[in-house]
């Protein structure tokens, strides 16, 4: 498997990668906000079973694509950006994390 942090480049591999999956591997370090680099394209973020800790980027919110959250697994510590809501609790995997896992709702619309 795949052993050191998550390269910051991450957020450049690919202008129209839509699956981002590197599930049980020995990924450390935080999770770069160069993901939200990936904000046109990416639908599936799979970094479940590794050894990623700390806070998530609000980078990740600018994924508006994003159909999969899958972070199980891992030492994160903390509560998923807002703008994440609208994938919804069956999108989002965060089993055996030790962080707040609530999903907000997505804000109203102003009237």
């Amino acid at each position: 498997g795949l052993v050191g942090t998550l390269p910051t480049e991450v957020g450049s591999v690919s202008p129209a990668l839509e699956v981002l999956g590197l599930p049980v591997n020995q990924l450390s370090g935080t999770l770069p906000t160069e993901l939200g680099m990936l904000s046109a394209t990416l639908q599936e973020l799979d970094l479940s079973r590794n050894a990623l800790r700390g806070a998530l980027p609000s980078e990740l919110g600018t994924l508006t694509r994003l159909r999969a959250l899958k972070l199980s697994g891992n030492a994160l510590l903390s509560s998923l950006p807002t703008e994440l809501a609208r994938i919804g609790q069956s999108g989002v995997s965060l089993d055996e994390c030790e962080m707040q896992a609530t999903i907000a709702p997505p804000p109203s619309p102003p009237a």
